[in-house]
Order: structure tokens, then sequence, then C-alpha cells
């Protein structure tokens, strides 16, 4: 069976949403529109359960929310390396050891028993609320990915 992993350096499958949440902690709020806003995931740290920042969510539909949270965690060489019989899941990536590395990524690896077609949600707030400005229409957003 083959296998796909998707490492996310900072989006891959990426929905934007502009809808007010129950709780403020759980979205990206745009206080200044000429600020840009940058996540690399680095700060997340190395637990196979590590909390994703404010905003980000993984899931299995098309709607944020899901799950706040990795599963799994695995780097790309040494102890805790990825192989061919890694377990699927929401996964913290590493570049190098796993316990050790800083430069960390979000993403998903598929197996028998976590199908594919997962999601990673940004989820964003304006925060101005005036009424006389037009509602933001555009949104310039970069993200990088590796398939492998």
């Amino acid at each position: 069976m083959k296998r796909a992993i998707l490492l996310l350096l900072c989006g891959a499958v990426l929905h934007c949403a502009t809808q007010r949440r129950v709780a403020a902690e759980d979205l990206i709020v745009i206080n200044a529109l000429s600020v840009p806003i940058e996540e690399n995931f680095d700060s997340i740290g190395s637990a196979a359960d590590a909390v994703l920042p404010f905003g980000w969510s993984l899931g299995s539909t098309s709607s944020f929310g899901g799950t706040f949270h990795t599963t799994r965690s695995a780097g790309t060489s040494g102890d805790g390396a990825l192989t061919g019989n890694s377990q699927g899941g929401y996964y913290n990536f590493s570049s190098g050891v796993n316990a050790i590395s800083t430069d960390r990524s979000i993403g998903f690896l598929a197996d028998s028993f976590f199908t594919p077609n997962k999601s990673l949600f940004l989820q964003q707030h304006r925060n101005d609320h005036q009424p006389t400005k037009p509602f933001v229409r555009h949104r310039k957003i970069s993200l990088r990915y590796i398939r492998l």
C-alpha cells in the first residue's frame, strides 16, 4: 500500500474562515491589516500531542474545528524517525532527530486505520469593527509544503 506523507511547513490544505468563534483563543485575531501574520510551527516542541498555535486545527471534515493538537511525533533521522512501519496520524514532524530538532512542521500520515483526505485549517477574525471600512476581500497566503 502506497503511503503518503505530507509535511507542512506552513500549511497544505488551507481553509480560511472569518466567522466569529465562541472561544477567542481558537482563532487568529487580525488587529492591523498591514502587519503580516507568520507561523512556522517551531514553537510546538517535540511532543506527540503538541498543541497547535492559536487559529490552527487539523481535521477530516471541511470545517474548522477537529483537533487542536497532533497525535504523533517523528523526525527525518535518528531515534524516532519515520519508517515504512510508522503509524498514521496527525503528526508533529521535525527536520532531523525528533527529540532535539527545533525545525518543526505539522501534517498527516495515512495508513489503513488513519485514512487520507485530512485538512489543515487556519481561522482568522478581523478585529477592527469599523463599519465604514470595507470588509477584507483579499488575502495573500503563502505556504510551503513537502510531500514525500
